[in-house]
């Protein structure tokens, strides 16, 4: 049975091998960065250059960018940010007693 599914235990072990993707993109800076392992090795290191110069080349930031600013409301020009609490009109407090 293992002889026979080699090469998809392969495939599995190597797409759970840091080594071969040598980190993660951080998204939301302006520019490539990709975050790596405390431990990554030279091979780990070499992946995430390869991964960051492939980020360039496919422009993935401004796809990015094109998408969110697609998906805006008519005449935004930057989305929300989570981490601040929308801010609404407060009342005019003699509104209240004008009534």
């Amino acid at each position: 049975g293992w002889f026979m599914c080699r090469d998809v235990f392969e495939a599995v072990r190597q797409s759970g091998d840091y080594t071969e993707y040598g980190g993660a993109p951080l998204l939301g800076v302006d520019g490539v960065t990709i975050i790596s392992h405390g431990r990554s090795d030279a091979k780990a290191i070499a992946s995430a250059v390869r991964e960051a110069r492939s980020f360039l080349e496919l422009k993935v930031n401004e796809k990015v960018g094109a998408a969110i600013r697609a998906a805006l409301p008519l005449g935004a020009t930057q989305a929300p940010n989570p981490c601040v609490a929308p801010r609404y009109p407060t009342p005019d407090p003699g509104e209240e007693a004008r009534e």
